[in-house]
Formats: C-alpha cells, sequence, structure tokens
C-alpha cells in the first residue's frame, strides 16, 4: 500500500482510500505516482491551474464573455374569434422577436471600455454659470448682465467640453490598453469563480 497525491488539495493520501480524506476527491480520479498526471500534480506551479481551488476546469475570460451571448428568432401565431353585429368573426394573426440574450455572468466579465465624453460636465458647468449670471441679472436689474452670464456660459461649457473630451482621448490612449490587455490574459475558474492574471512567458500567474 502505498501513497498518492489528490489532484484537488495536493495532500498524500493512501491508495486504498476510496476518497481523499482531506477535501472528499474521489478514489478513482486521484492521481498515482506512476501516472502521467503526478508531472502536473498541484505542488507544481502552473498558470491553468485555480490559485484558490487547483481546479483545471478554467476558461479565458474573453472565452467565458464571449459565449454568454445568444441569438434569439421565434415567431408566435396567435387566434381569436369573436361575435358582432349577429355575425361571427375569425381573426389570426403572428408575431416575430427577434434579438441578442446575454447571460450575467457574461456581462459581468466584460472588457473594459473605452471612455466616452458624454458633455454631462460641460453642461453642468455651462447651465451653472447662466443660473449665476440670471441670479445676478435679476439682483441688479441688468439686461446687460443677463447677456453677459449667457455668453460666458456658452463659452464655459465649450471649454468644458472639449477638455472633456480630451480627458476620454488622453485616457483610451494610455490607460485603457494596459487594462485591455490585462483582460486578454486573465483566466477564471469555472468552479469557484476566481479570476487571476497570466504574466511572463513563462506562464506563471498573477493574482488579484
Amino acid at each position: 500500500m502505498g501513497l498518492i497525491t489528490c489532484l484537488d488539495c495536493g495532500k498524500s493520501i493512501s491508495d486504498a482510500a476510496p476518497a481523499c480524506i482531506h477535501c472528499g476527491r474521489p478514489a478513482d480520479s486521484l492521481a498515482h505516482p506512476t501516472d502521467a498526471a503526478q508531472a502536473r500534480s498541484p505542488t507544481a506551479p502552473s498558470a491553468y491551474r485555480c490559485p484558490n481551488c487547483r481546479s483545471e476546469e478554467v476558461k479565458k475570460l474573453s472565452i467565458v464573455h464571449a459565449s454568454g451571448f445568444s441569438h434569439l428568432n421565434t415567431e408566435t401565431a396567435f387566434g381569436g374569434v369573436g361575435l358582432a353585429g349577429g355575425e361571427v368573426g375569425v381573426a389570426v394573426g403572428g408575431a416575430q422577436t427577434t434579438g441578442t440574450q446575454q447571460t450575467s455572468l457574461s456581462s459581468n466579465v466584460a472588457p473594459p471600455a473605452q471612455r466616452q465624453a458624454t458633455g454631462r460636465q460641460a453642461t453642468a458647468w455651462g447651465c451653472g454659470t447662466v443660473v449665476g449670471g440670471i441670479i445676478v441679472a435679476s439682483a441688479v436689474g441688468s439686461f446687460g448682465i443677463f447677456w453677459a452670464g449667457a455668453v460666458v456660459g456658452l463659452v464655459v461649457w465649450v471649454l468644458a467640453a472639449q477638455a472633456e473630451q480630451q480627458d476620454a482621448k488622453k485616457w483610451n490612449a494610455t490607460e485603457w490598453p494596459s487594462l485591455k490587455a490585462r483582460w486578454d490574459r486573465s483566466l477564471m475558474c469555472m468552479r469557484c469563480g476566481k479570476i487571476w492574471e497570466l504574466t511572463g512567458a513563462e506562464g506563471g500567474a498573477r493574482v488579484d
């Protein structure tokens, strides 16, 4: 009677045991020292093994994300019978539904999105300036101040919108590529949900 290594927890148990006494893995799936699986036991580092539960049921985030989409194309038929003016009428119709569905898991592991300039901040600055001009104009009773506030508000809106666009463009050019590259290198354990990143040509792993 010898010792074998459990692939799940990496601990040694008797080869006569019906299951791993540490984690409960069935004996028929345990690795023997002479098996090829021994070369990839949990004691050996592997980037393609979950660092949390040691499972090899892993997929790239890009595959998990892409596999969560499904296309709908359904047709529905309906009919009805009615009585009007002493006569019986029959109506028959149909409807078609098309579209795309996405699972919540696919949505949760979506790639990082690039920033878009929404104009909300610029609008807030511009409107705030105009409202301030209106308040001051009402207080002093001057239409000149009102129009001056409107012009200044427009200028502020234009400048703020340009600044917002430049910030988004800069972030997309400097920050987004590294985030996207990390997402492309990341794996997900389909057993426990752990996500980690492959780093280096040697196949090392970075756990976040």
